[in-house]
């Protein structure tokens, strides 16, 4: 079942609700549908990054890929996420692979089409980067203190080993892992 993108479809997610429906009625346009079986992979780990996508309904695995046949789910994402929203500010391939947890649908933004909405000066596309911005500082966010907790941590154990492998783990998983 196709979902029409339209401004209604939009509407409810955090990088569109402050649009007016004048403004938000422009950005639809842009936005192709996709829909994903279960199992179905959006993309892979390591594709070039050309979209952005919300995610309308079901749910999705965000997998990091290791050496192998094996990988670790970083998370699972539902119905109001955003995903590949990392692929326009960075320039850089996928860092892990979205796979279908069930029927999913999701509305699809080229970058093409952002960056083409970026240099018209649309209030659409400034709105979207600038919650994305926030989106990526609340993990930034939640990280630090995940670090400092785990610094308080090894200050209280005096045990610096298994703390300082946690503070490794964490170190990765900022760099890497969260680029996806």
């Amino acid at each position: 079942m196709q979902i029409a993108i339209d401004a209604d479809t939009l509407k409810p997610f955090f990088h569109f609700v402050e649009l007016t429906p004048r403004r938000s009625g422009k950005c639809p346009a842009c936005w192709g549908a996709i829909d994903l079986k279960s199992g179905e992979v959006l993309f892979r780990q390591g594709d070039l990054c050309t979209s952005v996508y919300l995610i309308i309904s079901g749910k999705v695995e965000i997998r990091i890929e290791k050496s192998g046949d094996s990988s670790h789910n970083l998370v699972t994402l539902g119905s109001g996420a955003i995903l590949g929203e990392m692929g326009p500010l960075t320039e850089e391939p996928r860092g892990a692979t979205c796979v279908a947890l069930g029927e999913t649908h999701l509305a699809e933004l080229p970058i093409s089409a952002l960056h083409g909405g970026l240099e018209r000066g649309s209030r659409w596309a400034t709105k979207f980067i600038m919650a994305t911005a926030k989106v990526l500082a609340q993990r930034l966010s939640a990280l630090n203190k995940g670090t400092i907790s785990m610094m308080i941590q090894l200050e209280k154990s005096k045990s610096k080993a298994p703390v300082e492998d946690e503070l490794e783990r964490l170190r990765r998983r900022l760099l890497t892992e969260w680029s996806f």
